[in-house]
């Protein structure tokens, strides 16, 4: 079979998949996020953000702004939102493929680029859209730019580059400016190329790239001050690095392993093509002489290690440098397929893939039989495609393409499963969707429904939900909570001891509750699963208070 065919039949697979994966909800940060942008919309207010009416400062308002581009053009839908998301992704694909063929050549391009687009992050996080997702993006677009015009010259690719920065810094702060400096500044200043360094360039690019990030900045100064200008290029960055504002992991290896399920199936090859760029850069090092790119390792190297001692530590902070470890990634393998590798290498990187390959069956095998037992008849129809599609593979297909095929057609029906089977699981016990589906079937008239306490925190809640009303943090709100009477609210056991405190009669509905991205081994144990069940509560305000 031709590689065009293997490449179509794959292409079918995952087409498959991602059309799994549109049943899915928005859920916390995601839901935030699309509520936001939502809040835009129906204000009409580009500049001043806010969730729940109040103003809101935790994120810069691209990938918002996005969401409400596409919200006054579709409707408002979680499924708009995802489109934003896609919108703001497209840009950093494109960017990834020109960045790879400009450095390589448009064969090592073609894989960096699918490589990116299969990995898990990409799907996950376009799935459960983060800010990380549009800063990936945008930093790939800048180092694009700026390394177009630092190796084949042009005045404009360096505004075009500076104004990208920009819109990474709209997408999550500072960190949109940092991750490109170092890119370009390691590969410049280990290739010793000081008269781009010290050059009157720079001078146009900062008030140019202020100017960019105008927008935000005026929003934050606006509803907080300089407070709010701080708290984006200080607070919300270094506070997190030292866990001054958040954060108290201190697992220095978090992000060693956290990646090799960001960059799966493509793990062993961004793993071995970091190893390869690490061991070029030491040999040009001692021989005084460097002749690789520095570009790729330049941006993943010092933000890795920043946040390998940060005290605030998430899975998708990675997903930012992910495009360039998928750079690497097939950099390795055009070695790998050429046979410059060493047998011993090359068999160990083989039987790893099978490995992994393997071991999304047992995955499978583990969630469909005993975490999640699954019964659909409609499901092992579908997965008894994905199965005969491997056996296949290894029965008719020969050296690279039965590997690649198998691993990636393993890794798609991993995907396929956690979309159809795994999540409809999970998120039976995520408490919010149930009182959605409640509110939604029971409101009449123009309920609201209303947050209480930090531990009714669901946002899902007011995306969902036609009529959104307030958050209410602390117990000292509860007397403006109960002058909504008729109203819905979403709390936790303090809250429903405070509210029948002042109104006995109020309505109680109560949940079995599981976070659905906290999936420990003792909740997924089926013998131990109802001893990890918290209580949440959905509570039905009269409709006259008796205050």
């Amino acid at each position: 079979m031709t590689d065009k065919k293997l490449w179509i039949i794959l292409g079918l697979f995952f087409a498959m998949t991602i059309v799994a994966s549109f049943g899915t909800s928005l859920t916390m940060n995601s839901a935030k996020y699309a509520q936001v942008s939502r809040e835009i919309v129906e204000s009409g207010d580009w500049i001043n953000l806010t969730i729940a009416g109040e103003a809101y400062d935790q994120k810069p308002p691209l990938m918002f702004w996005a969401g409400a581009l596409m919200y006054k053009m579709f409707g408002i839908s979680d499924l708009t939102f995802r489109l934003a998301i896609l919108l703001l992704s497209t840009p950093g694909i494109l960017a990834t493929y020109r960045l790879t063929e400009l450095l390589y050549d448009r064969k090592t391009a073609a894989y960096a680029t699918v490589f990116w687009v299969l990995s898990l992050g990409y799907i996950y996080f376009h799935n459960d859209p983060h800010t990380d997702t549009a800063l990936s993006s945008m930093v790939m677009v800048s180092i694009w730019l700026l390394v177009r015009y630092f190796e084949k010259g042009n005045f404009l690719w360096f505004i075009g580059g500076i104004i990208a920065v920009g819109f990474a810094m709209l997408a999550k702060g500072p960190v949109g400016m940092v991750i490109p400096a170092m890119a370009i500044g390691a590969h410049l200043i280990l290739h010793r190329r000081w008269n781009d360094i010290f050059h009157w360039r720079w001078l146009v690019a900062v008030p140019l790239l202020f100017l960019t990030i105008t927008p935000a900045l005026i929003g934050l100064y606006n509803q907080f001050g300089m407070e709010g200008i701080k708290f984006y290029f200080w607070t919300n960055n270094v506070g997190r690095i030292t866990g001054s504002y958040q954060g108290s992991n201190t697992d220095p290896v978090f992000y060693l392993h956290t990646a090799l399920y960001v960059l799966a199936p493509f793990s062993v090859l961004a793993y071995a093509g970091f190893g390869q760029k690490i061991a070029l850069l030491y040999t040009g090092i001692r021989n005084k002489t460097i002749e690789t790119e520095l570009y790729s390792l330049g941006g993943i190297l010092p933000y890795i290690l920043v946040l390998s001692v940060a005290k605030m530590k998430n899975p998708h902070y990675i997903l930012a440098i992910s495009p360039l470890m998928m750079i690497l990634a097939a950099n390795f393998l055009q070695s790998y397929l050429s046979g410059a590798l060493r047998f011993t290498t090359q068999k160990t990187i083989r039987i790893l893939h099978y490995i992994v390959g393997g071991s999304f069956w047992i995955l499978i095998g583990l969630f469909v039989f005993w975490i999640y037992p699954e019964d659909k008849i409609g499901y092992w129809l579908l997965i008894g495609l994905f199965v005969t599609a491997v056996i296949w593979l290894v029965s008719r297909q020969k050296s690279f393409n039965r590997e690649f095929g198998v691993l990636t057609i393993s890794f798609t029906a991993f995907l396929f499963s956690l979309f159809v089977s795994f999540y409809p699981h999970m998120k039976t016990y995520h408490a919010p969707y149930q009182a959605i589906a409640i509110i939604n079937r029971e409101t009449i008239n123009d309920e609201q429904v209303h947050l209480f306490l930090p531990q009714g925190r669901y946002w899902e809640l007011f995306f969902y939900c036609r009529n959104v009303g307030k958050y209410y943090e602390t117990k000292d709100d509860i007397n403006q909570l109960m002058a909504h009477t008729g109203d819905w609210v979403f709390t936790e056991q303090r809250g429903v001891d405070l509210i029948l405190e002042k109104e006995p009669s109020a309505r109680i509905i109560e949940f079995d509750h599981r976070q659905i991205a906290r999936q420990t081994p003792a909740f997924l144990n089926p013998k131990t699963r109802s001893s990890k069940l918290s209580k949440l509560y959905l509570v039905k305000l009269p409709e006259t208070s008796g205050l």
